[in-house]
């Protein structure tokens, strides 16, 4: 097992080279992931944020939306997830201007302390592998 070290863009960086990830770096220097597959799409970003980058910050933004006559069934979804299960947290996003909405998947953790490199990579890849099971759950048993 490898030693705990300060966590930082990098660190992310390493775990997108280690598992082969396909990624984009913004401007601001977040990685952003896109996913595709199973009929499902969306795009996830694996962030350093915080004052000094100590917060490790996922978001995951799937590319389906949802017209006003879906957002209470969108809500009642998430409720039901997030009272659940621990990952990822959900929430709707709703755009007004367009009356329009998607469901949201994020999770934060302080890393002030350094992290394992392994304690990084699986908390990345199970976010990945929950925000999936939450989209098929949403598609599958909600029909969403």
């Amino acid at each position: 097992m490898s030693t705990v070290r300060p966590f930082n863009n990098e660190r992310i960086i390493a775990h997108m080279k280690k598992y082969e990830r396909r990624y984009f770096t913004d401007s601001e220097g977040d990685i952003m992931l896109r996913f595709t597959g199973e009929g499902i799409q969306f795009a996830c970003f694996v962030m350093a944020k915080g004052e000094n980058d100590e917060i490790l910050a996922m978001l995951a933004f799937p590319e389906k939306e949802y017209d006003r006559s879906q957002w209470a069934a969108c809500m009642d979804a998430c409720n039901n997830w997030n009272s659940s299960h621990r990952w990822p947290a959900t929430y709707l996003r709703i755009s007004e201007s367009d009356n329009r909405a998607d469901v949201c998947c994020e999770f934060n953790v302080d890393l002030e302390q350094g992290v394992h490199q392994e304690l990084l990579d699986d908390m990345i890849n199970t976010f990945i592998a929950a925000t999936i099971e939450f989209l098929k759950w949403m598609r599958d048993d909600r029909g969403l």
